[in-house]
């Protein structure tokens, strides 16, 4: 029924880059459904937000289609992520943030002993299980400019230059110093390994 799902960072009351999950939302209602409007009334959800805890850490789990929408404040904790597998693929495609991840699910069942998958299409970076990726070198950061997912946190990453898109190969990884995993609920430079804890075989 819900095709759609989005996630949205909740702390002191707050929901974290309204704007942006907003442009997203609307974004893909005209795409998937070719309407112009939806119906998520976010002024009820921020209204429902200030009566939570301010000291703990939510995800507002929507799922939403151009007609209806259900919603639920979910405790957050992050799990911890220290290394990649990188899985080939090129038949996927994650264009819009869909309910159903089976398909992703299928490929992170193949990460072996390390934490989490990182994609590649045709050779290209793209990114990992839940979060989009950066590389760093030389003091820049990089981010994959074909992800299968563009994020609301990438978005605003790239929009206040603090990241620049680029075509990353599978190959250039070595290239570059440290790797940093980032979402809705996940701050950039929260999660930074060595590019040497990804498996590239």
């Amino acid at each position: 029924m819900y095709q759609l799902i989005e996630s949205i960072k909740v702390l002191n009351n707050r929901l974290y880059n309204l704007s942006y999950h907003q442009k997203r939302i609307q974004r893909s209602v005209e795409e998937l459904y070719q309407k112009k409007d939806h119906s998520i009334t976010f002024n009820e959800l921020q209204r429902e937000a200030l009566t939570l805890d301010n000291k703990v850490l939510y995800k507002l789990r929507i799922e939403y289609n151009a007609e209806d929408f259900k919603y639920e404040f979910l405790p957050y904790k992050r799990r911890e992520i220290n290394s990649l597998q990188v899985i080939e693929d090129q038949d996927l495609d994650y264009s819009l943030k869909y309910n159903n991840r089976d398909k992703l699910l299928e490929r992170f069942n193949n990460k072996g002993n390390c934490d989490d998958i990182l994609f590649t299409i045709n050779g290209c970076v793209t990114d990992t299980y839940y979060c989009n990726v950066a590389f760093k070198k030389n003091g820049q950061w990089f981010t994959p400019d074909m992800p299968l997912l563009p994020g609301t946190k990438r978005q605003k990453l790239i929009n206040e230059l603090l990241i620049s898109p680029k075509e990353i190969f599978v190959e250039d990884i070595p290239e570059y110093e440290k790797i940093t995993l980032f979402n809705a609920m996940i701050e950039f430079g929260e999660i930074v390994f060595d590019v040497g804890k990804i498996n590239l075989d």
